[in-house]
């Protein structure tokens, strides 16, 4: 009967035939590593050697939760597992269908499975950091005497936290129509990596990670008042978490320039954000665009204002409203125009 101890002490031949089982320097430098977590992992926790060694399968699994670790064996084959020992490397696990006993976290373990199923899984309860790291199935076919292992990376999973959007104030992210804007979602890291992804209202727009996605839009005047969601998605959890930004998006006016023939009044009504206008002189013009008079700069203008004995066919052509809000368009130009044609009997 094997007595089990921490393989770094001596058992004499009896503990050299079963080191035969550990032979498996050609497998394990073909494999590569599949999480960088895990080699990292496996570099602090010192297990099995040097730190290109193998990791098949990566498990993750909630604290307290049960997990079992496969391994699929030989029906002649004689097998055991090994596992983390926190400091001191790696220990046997189990041996055959027998549990160490010398384990503190023996009662967590169970074997499971059939070997007549090739099957030699084993299952462990209530997991915390003590079951951490790396595990080892080694096997050997008594026939042929041919070795082979299965490496688990075992890591507790771990839920992203604090998400964030970066220029985010009260709530709103400022930008301008036809500027780039940069949408940045940040987030702490989980264990596994976490994917975020960006909304336009329920529309995805992008999808990367983890811990940051940085997504350049083009906003235009009807991306104002928009809400962008930020949302990160992780095995741990049941919904995503979500950080939503409305945008406070400035454009430069629309003018419309509206007409009451009745009372003879044109008036300026400007369209933009910020609604804070500037006007300037109204331009009366005639049909052919010369230029009949310049008239005070307010938004409401009364035609006969400059002569209350003006005839209406003088009052008539074409009324511009020029005015800004401080936002260029995309020709660099701040002031803009509307214009009516007035035709008054």
């Amino acid at each position: 009967m094997l007595c089990f101890k921490n393989k770094t002490g001596s058992r004499g031949k009896e503990a050299e035939e079963e080191m035969e089982l550990y032979k498996v320097e050609e497998l394990t430098q073909k494999i590569k590593l599949v999480d960088a977590k895990g080699k990292e992992h496996i570099g602090k926790m010192g297990q099995i050697g040097a730190i290109n060694r193998a990791v098949n399968v990566t498990k993750y699994v909630s604290r307290g939760r049960s997990i079992v670790l496969e391994c699929q064996v030989d029906s002649n084959s004689k097998a055991i597992w090994d596992g983390p020992n926190g400091e001191n490397g790696s220990i046997v696990y189990a041996d055959g269908s027998m549990i160490n006993p010398k384990l503190s976290n023996k009662r967590k373990l169970k074997l499971v499975g059939s070997m007549d199923n090739r099957e030699y899984n084993m299952e462990i309860r209530n997991i915390s950091t003590r079951e951490e790291g790396v595990y080892r199935c080694s096997q050997r076919n008594l026939i042929n005497r041919t070795t082979r292992a299965t490496f688990v990376l075992l890591l507790i999973q771990v839920e992203p936290k604090n998400p964030q959007i970066h220029g985010k104030i009260n709530g709103k992210l400022d930008g301008q129509e036809g500027v780039h804007l940069q949408l940045l979602c940040t987030v702490t890291s989980g264990i596994p990596n976490e994917t975020i992804t960006w909304y336009n209202v329920s529309s995805k727009i992008d999808k990367g990670g983890p811990a940051i996605l940085n997504t350049t839009i083009t906003p235009s005047r009807y991306d104002h008042k928009k809400k962008y969601i930020c949302s990160i998605n992780h095995t741990s959890l049941q919904k995503p978490l979500q950080e939503i930004v409305t945008l406070d998006i400035k454009y430069p006016p629309d003018i419309n320039v509206l007409l009451n023939v009745e009372n003879k009044v044109v008036e300026c009504s400007p369209n933009g954000i910020p609604p804070n206008f500037t006007f300037y002189q109204w331009q009366h013009r005639s049909e052919y665009g010369q230029l009949i008079r310049s008239l005070p700069d307010s938004p409401i203008l009364k035609l006969d204002s400059t002569d209350g004995n003006i005839e209406n066919y003088q009052l008539n052509g074409v009324y511009e409203c020029r005015a800004e809000n401080g936002i260029s368009d995309a020709n660099g130009t701040t002031v803009r125009t509307g214009k009516i044609n007035v035709l008054l009997k």
